[in-house]
């Protein structure tokens, strides 16, 4: 894994958060780390050498962290195919705090000297998620419902990062596309109620954790692996 390391910088937010255990945090740190502009591709085993412990025990700190809501997991796979080529890794934020790298400047008097403003090397809370996540909720929406929603459009930025700022994360919004489409996909009328503008409005918790719905799943769980537990292996 290739990068220009000159060590890392944990905020005091993730260093003193009882959200996490020590081990979690290392690993949270080592994902910011790789996270470029692409992700981080990361694999099972490269987690397994570094922090030099076993395969199924990286499987189930990511599962922590994701849970939590700190990292974002997605696969890719080949074209046209159910083969998986590599899996990314992205740092949510928040609840990752960010840094302000570049400190914030202001001209003082006549001779247009430079202060730094006292607030320069303070943690910010980002208020709006990233394009991308927002990107990648539209584009999942539009697999599960053959629609083509736009994921650049005003209206539907605005209803994301409205939940965004209520404390929201990425992985919530699939959870609710997909607790969504499980109730409305055999009924037409309701299946058209699957759009940015209802399904992430002010109902957006209970639609996350079901109460919106007066059914029941009698379905038991799958006991298959996941395609990413296979890609693990």
């Amino acid at each position: 894994m290739e990068r220009k390391f000159q060590g890392i910088w944990i905020p005091a937010e993730l260093w003193l958060t009882r959200k996490l255990t020590m081990q979690e945090k290392l690993f949270l740190v080592e994902i910011n780390s790789l996270d470029n502009v692409d992700g981080c591709f990361a694999t099972n085993k490269y987690f397994a050498d570094f922090f030099d412990i076993s395969k199924t025990r990286v499987t189930t700190i990511l599962s922590n962290l994701t849970e939590k809501g700190f990292i974002n997991r997605k696969m890719i796979y080949k074209d046209g195919t159910k083969e998986i080529s590599k899996r990314v890794l992205n740092i949510c934020s928040p609840p990752y705090p960010t840094k302000v790298v570049y400190p914030i400047q202001q001209k003082f008097g006549d001779n247009n000297t430079l202060l730094n403003n006292t607030n320069n090397n303070t943690l910010y809370k980002q208020t709006n998620m990233t394009s991308n996540n927002i990107k990648d909720v539209i584009v999942y929406l539009n697999k599960k419902t053959g629609k083509e929603y736009r994921y650049t459009t005003g209206p539907t930025i605005k209803i994301v990062n409205a939940r965004y700022n209520e404390g929201f994360v990425y992985n919530d919004f699939i959870t609710v596309i997909d607790n969504a489409y499980k109730h409305w996909c055999n009924n037409n009328n309701e299946f058209a109620n699957m759009k940015p503008s209802i399904l992430f409005n002010g109902s957006f918790e209970s639609r996350l954790d079901n109460s919106a719905y007066d059914w029941v799943d009698n379905n038991k769980p799958s006991k298959e692996k996941t395609a990413e537990e296979l890609f693990n292996e």
